[in-house]
């Protein structure tokens, strides 16, 4: 990021440079470096934080005013500055990314742990390819290169075939669900009477009422839309 020159209102220069703003203190005789921090004051306008120094023997806050103009200027800098941040973090993963999986040895596949419990030894990891979970000891990883680490196949595998068996329960689940509602429609519309799809429990919602839970019921209408009560337990 390029150094960037602005002024205050009073006409000192404030040196922009990467993640420091500095500049040279009048009264002080010095240069001061500073940190990024912009706040508001309705008898003040726009102020910059213009660092800490200590003034007749006591540590002082100082504030360099700014118009709104310069602060934007700032905001954008500051922004650019993160940009430019996010995007060689970005190169340097990517960098480290290709390093591990030209390392990884037969067998095995890269992975990012997510969370490690060291007191168990055990941890989650996820495959950057697939973003698939495995759960697995520590003890069964082989070795790690600069964040990455290589997990057995075997266990990758085995990792996929419960991800499938998860997901076809949940389909299961959902279909099943579905008839649920097509059978249900399909008696309201016979009877011209709504129907029960299905009923919960939950907090109270009336503080006036005696009870700390309520049932909500919902129902199918024959028209296919839907309806729901609320019935407190005393």
């Amino acid at each position: 990021m390029e150094k960037k020159i602005i002024k205050s209102l009073a006409g000192i220069e404030i040196t922009l440079d990467n993640e420091k703003a500095s500049y040279y203190h009048p009264v002080l005789k010095k240069e001061i470096n500073t940190r990024y921090s912009i706040e508001y004051r309705p008898t003040e306008g726009k102020l910059l934080h213009a660092g800490d120094e200590k003034i007749n023997g006591k540590y002082q806050n100082m504030m360099i005013r700014i118009s709104k103009e310069v602060a934007e200027e700032i905001e954008t800098y500051i922004k650019e500055i993160e940009k430019e941040k996010k995007q060689e973090e970005k190169r340097i993963d990517e960098k480290i990314k290709k390093q591990a999986y030209a390392n990884c040895p037969e067998g095995y596949t890269p992975c990012r742990q997510n969370w490690s419990n060291g007191d168990l030894c055990s941890a989650e990891y996820q495959t950057s390819d697939e973003g698939l979970t495995v759960k697995i000891l520590d003890s069964d990883l082989i070795e790690n290169h600069m964040g990455w680490y290589y997990i057995e196949n075997s266990k990758i595998e085995k990792a996929r075939e419960e991800r499938r068996a998860e997901q076809t329960k949940k389909q299961e689940a959902k279909e099943k669900e579905q008839q649920k509602e097509i059978d249900a429609l399909k008696k309201a519309q016979e009877t011209n009477e709504p129907q029960v799809l299905t009923s919960y429990s939950t907090d109270c919602n009336d503080p006036k009422e005696e009870c700390s839970t309520d049932i909500i019921t919902v129902y199918i209408n024959p028209d296919g839309t839907k309806k729901s009560t609320r019935q407190h337990t005393w």
